[in-house]
Order: C-alpha cells, then sequence, then structure tokens
C-alpha cells in the first residue's frame, strides 16, 4: 500500500510490520516498476514422483545373461547405485534446498506404493536410503524394552548402547514405511494387462487390424527383425523368434531387446549390435506402445486411473487445506509400462515420439510438483510436470504454465472411476 503526502513523497507501508518507508516521487517509478518485474516467490507443496525400476539383471537364461549371477530381472548393484543417486538428488531438490520434507524421515509425510515385483520394492527403499541416509533415518520408538533392541543372541560382540537411536546404526540401511501393493489387486502398476483387465482384450485386437498396425507391422520386418536377428542368431535360437506358422514372434524379440539393454547398461558392449539396429528397434519400441498398445483412449485411462487418482486427491487436498489427508510427497515405483501408459494420457502422439524422453530406460521419472504463487489472493497454485528432470508442458497448459485448477480438471477426464468394477465387468 502507497500513501502520498503534501510534500509529493510517496511512503510504502509495509502492512505486517506498520513500518513507512519514505521514498521521493521520482524514485517511486522505479520502485513500482521493480516490484512488478520481480519474479513472484513460489513455493512447493506437494511432489508425485513415478519412476521404472532402477538397472537389472537379465530375464531369463540365455547367452545375454552369462554374465550375470542372478536373472530373471532382479534388481543389480547398479541399479540399487542408480537409485540411491535418484533419492540423494531429490534430498538436494525437496529437503536441503525447498524445505518441503523434514531433515529426518518422518513417516506421515511420505507415502510410498510399490508392485509387488521384488525389483519394484529394492528399487523405492534404494531411492529411500539416498533421500534419508543414516543418520537421518526413521528413530527407534522411545520407551522400548531392553530386550526388543538386540536379536536373541547369548554370545553377541556387539554393544547396543553405543549406536544411534535409529532403525538401524549410522552406518547402515535405514528401515522405512514402504506399501506393496498385492498383485492380485495391482491396478496401479498391472492394469494394462488382459489378465487384470479382460475388456481390453478385444480392444487390443480391434488394434491389430488397423492399417496403422499393418503398417508398424511391415516396418517391424523392414527396419528391424531381420538385422536384429540376424546380428542375434549366436544369443537367440531360431525356433525362439518364429511363432509356428513362420512369422515374428514378437514378445521373444522383445524379450532379447530388453536384455540387450541391460547388458548394454552394465558396460557389457556386444560387437554384433550396431547403432543403427539400436536406433531402428527404440524407434519401433515407441510405435509399439504409443500406435498400438497405448493407441485407445479407454486403455490409456484404464493404464494409469490409479496414478492419477493418488496425484488429484493429494493436490486437491492440499489447496483445499485438508492437510492432513494429504503427503508432502508419494513415491509410486513401478514398470515401464507404468511410465508409457502415464506419457500416453498426458502428451499427444507427435510430441511423444519426438520427445527425447519417450522411451523409459531405467531410473526413468516423472515428477508433479504442486506449487503454490506468493503474493496472489487468493493462493494461486500451479503444476509443473518433470521428466527425467525437463519440465515438459502438458495437453491443457498454456504456453507458460499449468494452473492446479486446468491440470486437476484435466486429469479428472482421463481417468476410470472405480476401474477394478470397470474391467470385472462383462458388459
Amino acid at each position: 500500500m502507497c500513501i502520498r503526502d503534501r510534500n509529493c513523497h510517496v511512503f510504502y507501508v509495509c502492512s505486517k510490520t506498520a513500518i513507512l518507508y519514505e521514498m521521493p516521487t521520482y524514485l517511486s517509478g522505479l520502485f513500482i516498476l521493480f516490484a512488478l518485474l520481480a519474479p513472484a516467490r513460489t513455493r512447493i507443496e506437494s511432489v508425485v514422483v513415478l519412476v521404472r525400476g532402477g538397472a537389472r539383471t537379465p530375464v531369463g537364461s540365455n547367452l545375454l545373461s552369462e554374465g550375470f549371477l542372478h536373472h530373471d530381472a532382479f534388481l543389480s548393484p547398479l541399479g540399487q547405485r542408480e537409485m540411491f543417486l535418484l533419492g540423494t538428488e531429490l534430498r538436494h531438490r525437496y529437503i536441503e534446498s525447498t524445505k518441503l520434507l523434514p531433515e529426518s524421515y518422518s513417516a506421515p509425510n511420505i507415502r510410498v506404493l510399490t508392485s509387488d515385483a521384488v525389483r519394484s520394492f529394492d528399487s523405492a527403499n534404494s531411492l529411500l536410503q539416498g533421500l534419508y541416509p543414516p543418520p537421518y533415518g526413521q528413530l527407534l520408538e522411545k520407551g522400548l524394552k531392553e530386550h526388543l533392541l538386540v536379536p536373541p543372541m547369548k554370545k553377541a560382540t556387539f554393544d547396543h548402547k553405543k549406536t544411534h537411536p535409529f532403525a538401524t546404526s549410522s552406518r547402515g540401511i535405514g528401515a522405512f514405511d514402504i506399501h506393496i501393493i498385492p498383485k492380485s489387486e495391482d491396478y496401479y502398476f498391472r492394469a494394462s494387462k488382459v489378465s487384470y483387465c479382460p475388456r481390453l482384450k478385444s480392444v487390443f485386437n480391434s488394434v491389430t487390424q488397423t492399417p496403422e498396425y499393418a503398417q508398424l507391422k511391415e516396418y517391424f520386418l523392414d527396419k528391424v527383425y531381420r538385422n536384429f536377428v540376424e546380428a542375434s542368431r549366436k544369443y537367440l535360437p531360431e525356433e525362439s523368434h518364429l511363432t509356428c506358422d513362420g512369422s515374428p514372434n514378437l514378445p521373444a524379440v522383445h524379450t532379447m531387446w530388453e536384455n540387450y539393454q541391460t547388458n548394454a547398461f552394465h558396460g557389457m558392449n556386444i560387437p554384433e549390435f550396431n547403432e543403427e539396429q539400436i536406433t531402428a528397434i527404440s524407434d519401433f519400441e515407441a510405435r509399439l506402445q504409443y500406435d498400438v498398445r497405448f493407441r485407445e483412449d479407454i486403455v490409456k485411462k484404464v493404464s494409469a486411473s490409479k496414478i492419477f487418482e493418488e496425484i488429484i486427491m493429494n493436490f486437491d487436498n492440499l489447496i483445499k487445506g485438508r492437510e492432513e489427508n494429504s503427503e508432502r510427497m508419494i513415491v509410486l515405483s513401478g514398470h515401464k509400462s507404468t511410465y508409457f501408459a502415464v506419457l500416453a494420457n498426458l502428451f499427444d502422439r507427435e510430441q511423444l515420439l519426438r520427445m527425447e524422453g519417450r522411451l523409459p530406460m531405467f531410473g526413468a521419472n516423472i515428477v508433479f510438483e504442486l506449487v503454490s504463487i506468493d503474493g496472489s489472493e487468493p493462493v494461486r497454485y500451479e503444476v509443473r510436470v518433470l521428466i527425467n528432470d525437463i519440465e515438459h508442458l502438458i495437453k491443457p497448459c498454456s504456453e507458460h504454465r499449468c494452473s492446479a485448477d486446468d491440470f486437476i480438471a484435466f486429469l479428472r477426464t482421463r481417468v476410470v472411476p472405480k476401474v477394478e468394477r470397470y474391467c470385472s465387468s462383462k458388459c
């Protein structure tokens, strides 16, 4: 607020302190201009982090898995490190820089959901180790009886009285609350599978009859299949990449490609695969997901409904002042199909096919930030969407920003209410 006196001085009144700042008129214009040009202060109120698991071991046993002690897609030591570093980056951004989260772990501030796959749980756990490394982990409850503080060993050499009052020692890993969604109930990370949503089977069948699918199949045969299989004959027996009628066995070749990626990520270069083949099959992977698997709108919605409901409920509660029903951070640790489904809902096909983050590499992440804008009355809220740390504008947003109202309204249109009932219904 400003007040002008008889001598043409302008007094600026700070409403909170009731202090008058006197300024000559010729400077007042500059002050006002500076105030208008100064960027509005923003504050992050909540974040939702969707991650694909870190680097893993190969699927199954073949020549491409010989360099690994374990198979069956477990999180590898490199993947653990990758997710730990992601947690470290989130700590810097949301604890040290913006103070969104408290310095030490507090379960009510963070909600963590994972699929029942071991690699998804291990990825979430490794991320949390980086987010809250010792000595910032979970504290032990006060007043515990002494015999509960130690394992039942009669000749132990440790002295628990010298350790820190954390759930683990100051050098050990932290203990965190992680909710594993039972496989039979997992419509967060597995809803795109026909076994979870039988009603999608007819949708998928109709897609395979479209001209676009025929073109994609032709592209696959011409650009990918012949070259890729020729290069991988020593790794992939011929009978495993052909069906009974002699046509390409797409799942087998896709698994082969997944295993190649695993090897490449762990520094095990395979000379038979060149850059041209890698580019071709990467493009095919993107088109397979966005032009076939997530082509139809209902498939997109079903596959991402539970994820979007989490975001809507949390952000809406914070905006309306119901903080007791919200979290400052939600971590969702899933699979690459979850990543594809979310992106397919947020962006147009043309955007996706040229987007750098269109393919979810190990550790890929999508972050949704709810941001409040200081100085506005009532308080304005915006939502930022970051894909692998790069901000992107989604469908309903203007050129410069995405209001929380527009964002939430858009997400509501991408949700199938009670998706479990929808998928189980025959009608």
